[in-house]
């Protein structure tokens, strides 16, 4: 994340044209034998999550070559399509995973009829699902070389590595059952709890990893600070009496007996006692009854997200964001069923006349909700609250002892972010702020107005819009403003500024309010997952019976289920 990936494949890349020319000349002369043989290109295919990192990527290439030596094009958009000779002429063609899943989908074969001389993956974690459309679009298509870049390999289980393993074209091991036969299994299995254990995978990892590390690039260490926070006398109240109706929601869940009632109810109340410990009462969760949704996108962003369905239902791409809007980058959600449509597929989706594929295939239980539009609730915060939360007012105070510092404030929720504005406000403090509802072209100009010396010194940014790929090395202060449920996103969020370029020492710091959900809930599954990253377990996807009981604790109630 942010050391340098990239510009090592622009290297290799720049390194090795000589052999993609021989390698496109050698393909021609066999494909007169045999035309039924994928035409070879020489270029390089650069698959993306985003039009946004693709725009990085560009810009990568014209700061470190000089101008035209290195040729690329961008397969994206609706002019894609007048423009397929660039696929063979071109050193580097750039696409995102939507396109090719949606292009797969519709029975376009610009991209997979070609052999490509190399497929590089930025943020290879993307295709972690083997199940997903995804992952079957980008692993059928055919090349010499096969790249993943990704700064987190595994995020819950070691079937995550398992799928980079299968696209890559590892012999014997891209098999599912030789990969869980020779890697998963002595790990997980009870007789395998020996110090040698992790024998096979770490054989595996320094056969095929090349590492690039902090300490390789000689970066300043940086300094991680943990703010653990009391709420004050009346916050502890109003989070006691939160507490206590969401405890009178489950209970009546559990008496229904169902666990898929049970699971929304919980997680719903967990997003609540989140809420609370950043905006306090201020902005209230907007939930009316146990079956509606919260109004705000944030809010159910966030409840998809503890699931692992912020994916799209046609192409199974991750998706950050919900915004329905024709010039933003974010997703757009199906009132009925609550599934998600990413921004490449929407046209595909009206194709279809707006029927939701998951839904028809008798995939995903739709969430409880009711068919109302979150675009007709807008949220309106106080002007000036009589009380801002605690953590925001510890937060203020921390930023006001370094003014000059460039400075980037992460948050889940805009609401958190356009609370913590109108402190700012109050107190004549500039500040910028990105979040879903922007355009690409106005986010940009945000960026590039923060990256100016003149520019504002902070930057309010939503973990949706800015957790991946931006490259923010201009700031050295990180205030994370919660726990997430998936600590690889924290580490993605600091990569913005730990980076390659960076010669300021970064500080780093993260907000706990102490005997609160954030505490007792998140920070344990933080752990739970880091030890999955860094020693290699690995567990089920969904949610067991243990799992939902261990939340349920927070409550003080057993689900008997």
């Amino acid at each position: 994340m942010g050391l340098g990936k990239s510009l090592v494949m622009i290297s290799t890349i720049a390194g090795s044209l000589d052999r993609a020319e021989f390698f496109r000349d050698a393909g021609s002369q066999s494909f007169a034998a045999s035309p039924s043989q994928k035409v070879r290109t020489k270029a390089t295919l650069v698959v993306a999550p985003s039009s946004l990192l693709i725009d990085s990527w560009v810009d990568e290439i014209r700061k470190h070559t000089y101008t035209g030596a290195m040729s690329f094009h961008r397969h994206i958009g609706s002019t894609r399509h007048t423009e397929t000779n660039c696929l063979q002429t071109s050193m580097i063609v750039f696409t995102t995973y939507a396109t090719i899943a949606m292009e797969l989908s519709r029975g376009i074969n610009s991209l997979p009829q070609l052999h490509w001389f190399r497929i590089v993956l930025d943020e290879a974690h993307d295709i972690r699902n083997k199940a997903t459309k995804q992952y079957h679009a980008i692993s059928n298509l055919s090349a010499e070389h096969r790249w993943c870049l990704t700064g987190t390999p595994i995020q819950n289980s070691l079937d995550d590595l398992g799928a980079l393993i299968a696209f890559l074209k590892v012999p014997i091991l891209e098999h599912a059952p030789a990969f869980r036969k020779f890697i998963t299994t002595p790990i997980l299995s009870e007789s395998g709890r020996r110090k040698d254990r992790f024998k096979n995978l770490q054989l595996l990892l320094q056969t095929l990893c090349l590492r690039r590390t902090r300490e390789l690039l000689d970066l300043p260490k940086p300094i991680t600070q943990e703010r653990r926070l009391q709420l004050s006398l009346q916050e502890q109240a109003e989070y006691r009496e939160i507490l206590q109706r969401c405890r009178s929601d489950i209970d009546m869940a559990v008496s229904g007996r169902g666990k898929a009632k049970v699971n929304s109810t919980v997680l719903e109340s967990l997003l609540k006692l989140r809420l609370y410990c950043n905006n306090g009462m201020a902005t209230n969760m907007q939930v009316t009854t146990l079956e509606r949704l919260p109004a705000d996108p944030d809010e159910i962003l966030s409840l998809l997200q503890q699931m692992d369905r912020n994916v799209c239902a046609y192409c199974s791409g991750a998706i950050y964001s919900i915004n329905p809007a024709a010039d933003a980058d974010g997703g757009l959600l199906l009132p009925n069923c609550k599934h998600m449509v990413c921004r490449t597929c929407m046209v595909q989706h009206r194709f279809h006349k707006q029927q939701c594929p998951t839904c028809a295939s008798g995939g995903d239980d739709p969430m409880p909700g009711d068919s109302a539009n979150f675009e007709a609730a807008r949220y309106e915060s106080p002007s000036h609250p009589i009380f801002y939360p605690t953590k925001l007012r510890s937060l203020f105070t921390d930023i006001s002892r370094e003014p000059l510092e460039k400075s980037i404030v992460f948050s889940s929720w805009k609401k958190t972010l356009t609370l913590f504005g109108k402190l700012l406000s109050h107190h004549d403090a500039h500040y910028a702020m990105i979040d879903g509802s922007l355009s690409l072209s106005e986010r940009l100009k945000v960026l590039k107005d923060f990256r100016s010396p003149t520019g504002a010194n902070m930057l309010l940014m939503t973990l949706g819009t800015g957790a991946v790929g931006l490259n923010l090395a201009v700031a050295s202060r990180i205030y994370l403003l919660e726990p997430q449920w998936n600590p690889m996103i924290e580490s993605q969020a600091i990569g913005r500024a730990l980076r390659l370029g960076q010669t300021a020492q970064v500080v780093i710091v993260r907000y706990i309010m102490e005997d609160t959900v954030e505490e007792s809930n998140v920070l344990s599954r933080q752990r739970t997952k880091l030890q999955l990253a860094g020693s290699g377990f690995g567990r089920s996807k969904e949610a067991s019976s243990e799992q939902l009981q261990a939340m349920l604790n927070i409550f003080g109630i057993d689900s008997g289920i």
